[in-house]
């Protein structure tokens, strides 16, 4: 995909908004003088990130709508790369993995260095290396890098959430209750900056898996319900049929077997007519084993 040039694309979307030069700029020369915004829009000066900020907010834009732009509507290679892990929804999709991670080292070795792609190769890792061990504990030293760096921060932006996201059920689980009590906290505060309801649910759900793997399905039930909820809310079958079978495995753990199975058997025949086959195969091989081993949960 080929970029225009930041100037260029500042220059046609202020052109398309109907605003003049003298619009943008600071006629008594403060934060952003005429001859430095000129310059900018001729590419022969890079804006720094505050100067961008403001001139965005002036031409009534964001930062990453402009970089959107610049790519013909579309996303730079980075992003769509960003795009294609959150799109993953879930690590069952090994092939998918598999693939992703390839396609971001083959990214590395032709660009510059970025971090953002250094931690979701890492992240790619360890969830093949569960998926052919079912060990939790063995990849955490391939993601522990990404909370040394994190664990630091007072406050995380929303690709740190993203992250987390991902990986807070490899720690052990102090680490990762804590991690999941500051994930929902802040993204608690982003809710009137970015529409953050889907990645809260992939959240819920993740920690309803975690705590079933260190079999604490009864401290589960306020994340299910909230799933159920948001899942609901923001018309996500899928999740919501997952959010109900975890809530399906929390009444046959607390003994109320007959409801339980009722519920399991309700999703399971909205998965199949969904043709969401590897979640199907998922939540009924789970269901199964979970009958044959109540006793460890109880």
């Amino acid at each position: 995909m080929e970029k225009m040039k930041l100037g260029d694309t500042l220059k046609q979307i202020r052109l398309n908004q109907g605003l003049k030069q003298k619009d943008i700029y600071d006629e008594d020369g403060g934060f952003l003088p005429r001859s430095t915004f000129q310059k900018i829009e001729r590419n022969e000066s890079i804006p720094s990130y505050d100067r961008l900020q403001y001139i965005a907010k002036k031409m009534n834009t964001t930062i990453n709508e402009i970089e959107f732009l610049q790519y013909n509507k579309s996303l730079s290679e980075a992003e769509m790369l960003i795009y294609d892990f959150r799109r993953l929804k879930n690590s069952m999709y090994v092939d998918r993995v598999v693939e992703l991670k390839k396609r971001m080292e083959l990214y590395l070795e032709s660009n510059n260095y970025d971090g953002r792609i250094v931690e979701l190769i890492a992240i790619l890792k360890a969830f093949i290396m569960i998926e052919e061990t079912q060990d939790f504990e063995a990849p955490r030293s391939i993601v522990e890098f990404i909370w040394l760096r994190l664990e630091k921060q007072d406050e995380w932006q929303h690709f740190d959430m993203i992250i987390l996201s991902n990986i807070f059920f490899i720690f052990p689980l102090d680490t990762a209750r804590a991690i999941i009590e500051r994930l929902i906290n802040q993204l608690e505060a982003y809710k009137y900056f970015l529409n953050t309801q889907r990645l809260q649910l992939s959240i819920l759900i993740n920690v309803t898996n975690f705590l079933k793997y260190h079999k604490k399905i009864l401290d589960s039930e306020e994340y299910i319900l909230k799933s159920i909820e948001l899942a609901i809310q923001i018309e996500n079958l899928t999740y919501e049929s997952v959010a109900k079978y975890r809530y399906a495995e929390l009444l046959l753990v607390k003994g109320e077997k007959e409801q339980a199975t009722k519920i399991a058997n309700d999703v399971f025949m909205i998965l199949k007519l969904g043709d969401k086959k590897e979640y199907l195969k998922e939540l009924t091989n789970d269901w199964e084993k979970l009958n044959e081993n109540i006793e460890d949960y109880t």
